[in-house]
């Protein structure tokens, strides 16, 4: 989409004019919808292009699009945006460790214990990302501003303690990506707003954001030991929490990085549709295969809205990979043969229903595939919507609607 400067802290797009002054005076966020509906974001200052865009020799820059259609029923100056919901004290410092009994080689026995400690510490930075979402959800499906003030609050509060910014172990980082992950998806639904709260910063939030996604790619997947978390879906979900946070932010550079990562995971699935690195968790193979599957269907879902074919990459491996996966679903024996193990049951809700989280990423693909989702049997599973992940920014079945 064309953008021309036309004056300090103002982009023309398309004969339309948005600015919003940040922080400093230099600063400017700028966002703008895009001709389907969907809200594109680039940052620039005074003096240069952020390096996440790029610039041509007429000024123009490229910017980066959502994976989903956002409200345009603003503008929404005219009313009183306020939050009258506290903000939850924030958590700085996050120091968990792994659910699995030590020394099993599958990583699929859970120690109770640890389980218990584990979802304790967790606790309070679940149930504020689940809030954040949830509101920001209430304000992409029903334009409820009060909803996405609180979402702006909460977020920005956070921002402001720099939250998160104290973590342990290893584990806590791999854990923050899919918090991050479910909280940046949620802010793009609320940018519409962002930009016409008078006490909402919208460069602090997006500053606060990038503070948690450098460390992600400098220090925890760009450690040298060759680690199985690099590579299987810890990795995965590193590539959607970075790739989320590029796009809210106008980070191309965080955006590829998270197209490597799903790069790096359909070209691991092996002509039968499996993955190894999952294949090797005995009991769990199924379970995590799913959990796989969620981050990668999200990264290509924001690749194709910003002219990356990732659907594509690797002989359309992605596909072969939902393939298998719906035929464990319906039929264990292929999969407990390849492992020599009887797969766990996977959750289901009374009346026999799957948990909609382990199937929110069926959305956007049967939304994008109908008849991919017939063949492969997704319009079989006995669900009921619509579907909600907080780690793949809430309700799916709203946010993928075409």
């Amino acid at each position: 989409m064309p953008v021309k400067a036309i004056g300090p802290g103002r982009l023309c797009i398309q004969g339309a004019m948005f600015a919003v002054t940040l922080a400093a005076a230099s600063w400017t966020s700028t966002s703008a919808m895009a001709d389907d509906g969907r809200m594109i974001v680039a940052i620039s200052n005074s003096n240069s292009v952020a390096k996440s865009q790029s610039a041509d020799a007429q000024g123009q820059m490229k910017m980066l699009a959502f994976p989903f259609k956002v409200r345009d029923d603003g503008p929404y100056r005219q009313q009183e945006l306020v939050c009258a919901r506290p903000t939850p004290a924030p958590v700085i410092d996050l120091d968990v460790g792994s659910i699995y009994t030590p020394g099993d080689e599958t990583h699929s026995r859970v120690d109770p214990k640890a389980q218990e400690v584990y979802l304790a510490k967790m606790k309070a930075v679940r149930s504020y990302a689940s809030d954040v979402v949830r509101m920001a959800n209430s304000f992409h499906a029903n334009g409820d501003l009060e909803a996405a003030a609180c979402a702006l609050t909460w977020l920005q509060d956070w921002a402001k303690s720099d939250a998160l910014s104290k973590l342990q172990t290893r584990q806590a980082y791999l854990t923050s990506t899919r918090v991050l992950s479910g909280l940046a998806l949620g802010m793009m639904q609320v940018m519409p707003v962002a930009d016409q709260m008078k006490d909402i910063d919208v460069r602090l939030i997006q500053d606060w954001f990038v503070r948690r996604a450098e460390p992600l790619i400098e220090e925890v997947y760009g450690d040298p030991e060759d680690r199985a978390s690099n590579r299987q879906n810890h990795r995965y979900w590193g590539g959607l929490a970075v790739a989320s946070i590029g796009v809210v932010t106008g980070r191309k550079d965080f955006l590829e990085w998270g197209v490597e990562s799903y790069r790096l995971g359909v070209c691991e699935i092996a002509d039968n549709g499996t993955l190894p690195l999952e294949l090797a968790r005995g009991k769990r193979a199924r379970q995590y295969h799913n959990h796989a599957l969620a981050p990668l269907i999200l990264i290509a879902e924001i690749a194709e809205s910003n002219g990356i074919d990732a659907y594509s990459f690797c002989d359309s491996a992605i596909h072969r990979l939902v393939r298998f996966l719906m035929t464990s679903v319906f039929d264990e024996s292929e999969i407990e043969k390849m492992t020599g193990h009887k797969q766990i049951p996977i959750p289901k809700r009374p009346g026999g229903y799957y948990r909609g989280d382990r199937f929110a990423w069926a959305e956007p693909y049967r939304a994008r595939f109908p008849d991919k989702a017939e063949v492969f049997r997704i319009d079989d599973l006995k669900l009921r919507r619509p579907l909600y992940s907080t780690n793949l920014g809430g309700e799916t079945t709203t946010l993928f609607v075409r």
